[in-house]
C-alpha cells in the first residue's frame, strides 16, 4: 500500500459538502499569514505533508472517515420538516429547524468529530513527539463518546443569510448561562457545521434555544468562530464576495463575549 503524503486535518468528506457549485472554485484565506484569498481544491484544503504516519492515517480512515462519510451524506441530504404557522393572511417560517439524532451508533461516530481539533494541533506543532501517533491511534479506536444529545439543525434556506463557512478548526464552543440562582456561570456546548446551512449541536432543548437566539445572525456566528481561533485560522468558502467582506471586518471584530472568552489552543 502506498504511503499517504498529504494528511487532511479536516476530512474531505466534510469539506466537499461546502461546495454547492461543482463548477465554481473554493476560496481560502489564511488570517494568520494574511495570504489569499486563493483558489484551493478540496484535495489540498486543510491538509499538510506527512503530519503523521501511515498507520495513524489508516486508523483515522477506518475508525472515523469511512463511517463518518456515510452519516454526513445522510444528514446533509435527508429532508428536514420545517415549522410553518399559517393564518388566513400570512405564512410564517422559523429560522432554525431540526431533529434529534436517535441512533446510538451515529452519535458515537459523530462524537469523534471533537478529535478534529487534535488533528489541527498536529498540523501546528513544530517539534513532533514520536509517541503522539500511538496515543492518537488509541484515542481514535476508543469506544468512548460524548454523552449528550445531538441535534441536527438546518438554517431555513428561505432566510437571507450568508453561508456557514469552512474553518480549519470546525468545532465551535459556546457558553450557555445558568439561571440567576445557580452558583455556576454556565456550561459549554459544542457545535459543528456539516454544510453551508446545516450543523450539529450537542446539548438539550434549552441549549438549542439559546443558540438559536444568540447566533441567529449567521454572519455574527461565522465571525465568532474565527475569533475563537484568535483570528489565526484558515477559512474557505465558494462565496468570494462574502469572504472578502470577512477579511475586511475580522481585524476589528469583537463578539462582546468578554465575561468568558473561549479560545482554541492550536498547538
Amino acid at each position: 500500500m502506498n504511503n499517504t503524503k498529504n494528511n487532511h486535518y479536516l476530512s474531505q468528506c466534510i469539506s466537499k459538502n461546502f461546495k454547492i457549485d461543482e463548477h465554481a472554485p473554493m476560496w481560502e484565506y489564511d488570517f494568520a499569514t494574511h495570504m489569499g484569498p486563493r483558489v484551493r481544491s478540496i484535495e489540498k484544503l486543510f491538509a499538510g505533508r506527512r503530519l503523521w504516519g501511515q498507520e495513524l492515517e489508516e486508523t483515522i480512515g477506518s475508525e472515523l472517515e469511512n463511517k463518518l462519510a456515510l452519516i454526513i451524506k445522510k444528514l446533509t441530504t435527508d429532508p428536514i420538516e420545517r415549522y410553518r404557522k399559517i393564518t388566513s393572511s400570512t405564512i410564517e417560517e422559523v429560522q432554525f429547524n431540526g431533529s434529534i439524532i436517535e441512533s446510538d451508533e451515529e452519535k458515537k461516530i459523530l462524537s469523534k468529530l471533537i478529535l478534529q481539533t487534535i488533528l489541527l494541533q498536529q498540523n501546528s506543532i513544530k517539534l513532533k513527539d514520536p509517541s503522539s501517533d500511538d496515543r492518537l491511534q488509541s484515542i481514535f479506536k476508543s469506544e468512548n463518546c460524548i454523552n449528550m444529545n445531538v441535534a441536527l439543525i438546518e438554517i431555513n434556506p428561505l432566510m437571507n443569510q450568508p453561508p456557514l463557512i469552512l474553518i480549519d478548526g470546525m468545532m465551535f464552543m459556546f457558553l450557555v448561562p445558568e439561571n440567576k440562582n445557580s452558583e455556576k456561570l454556565g456550561h459549554i456546548c459544542l457545535m459543528f457545521p456539516i454544510n453551508v446551512e446545516r450543523l450539529l449541536l450537542w446539548g438539550n432543548k434549552s441549549d438549542v434555544d439559546y443558540f438559536a437566539m444568540r447566533y441567529r445572525n449567521i454572519d455574527y456566528l461565522n465571525l465568532c468562530r474565527i475569533e475563537q481561533h484568535k483570528k489565526m485560522c484558515k477559512v474557505a468558502t465558494q462565496d468570494k464576495e462574502y469572504l472578502d467582506s470577512l477579511v475586511r471586518r475580522v481585524p476589528n471584530f469583537n463578539s462582546g463575549n468578554n465575561q468568558v472568552q473561549i479560545s482554541v489552543c492550536r498547538e
